[in-house]
């Protein structure tokens, strides 16, 4: 499988926060078939990290169009947060809304 093609339309990430973060979003789109649809979550997506005290400098057109550079550094700085904030390794039990697209 083709990792760009998974992530390009922001569920594969957003599962993959709530899981790494112990929290869920409230509201995204779980099938999306419009650019519009999958660039709003990937929008989401960024505006998750930010939730999490994640500075990622990026735009969702960048996570569409596949700038794995990016993912990835923003995935290798949640990894190191979550590790060291016991805030998040103790919300994994409280599962609670972060953000919805508006």
């Amino acid at each position: 499988s083709d990792l760009h093609k998974d992530i390009k339309d922001g569920v594969a990430l957003i599962n993959l926060l709530e899981i790494v973060s112990g929290m869920s979003v409230k509201e995204y789109h779980r099938k999306p078939e419009t650019v519009q649809q999958k660039l709003q979550n990937c929008d989401l997506v960024l505006k998750f990290f930010s939730k999490l005290n994640i500075n990622v400098n990026a735009r969702p057109k960048d996570i569409f169009n596949g700038d794995m550079s990016i993912v990835f550094g923003a995935l290798f700085t949640l990894i190191k947060t979550t590790k060291s904030d016991k805030r998040l390794t103790k919300s994994r039990s409280k599962r609670k809304a972060v953000v919805s697209i508006e």
